[in-house]
């Protein structure tokens, strides 16, 4: 899985606020925050994500994977390795993408020619 945003709240400097409330309440609230904090965020790298298909978009997820007295962790990811790739492109002197799903978004474009694909690689 690419992890694209990781979050953590640190709970720690509200101790005065945190002191009037009981563990549960803690765990609940901090739990509710963080969950609105990923929905948002996942539908910015919804929107923001290249669309060919929409394939890659529909597939961005995201989750709370830690709850503390103390902090609260989630992150907003893809289970695509090729969500890295969109983003940061590939590694220098690492193999080139496939001709046919660069035809294939050169078609879509209207732009497709052989040529236009050798260049695009």
């Amino acid at each position: 899985m690419a992890v694209l945003i990781s979050l953590t709240l640190d709970l720690r400097s509200l101790e005065r606020f945190l002191a009037k409330l009981s563990p549960a309440q803690i765990m609940t609230r901090s739990t509710v925050a963080m969950i609105e904090s990923l929905n948002h965020l996942e539908a910015l790298v919804e929107r923001d994500t290249p669309r060919d298909t929409g394939g890659t978009a529909s597939r961005v997820f995201s989750a709370v994977n830690g709850v503390t007295l103390t902090g609260i962790n989630g992150h907003v990811a893809s289970p695509d390795f090729h969500f890295v790739v969109l983003e940061y492109g590939r590694r220098p002197g690492s193999r080139m993408p496939p001709e046919a799903p660069l035809a294939l978004w050169a078609s879509h474009r209207g732009i497709f020619s052989r040529r236009t694909v050798y260049l695009i690689r």
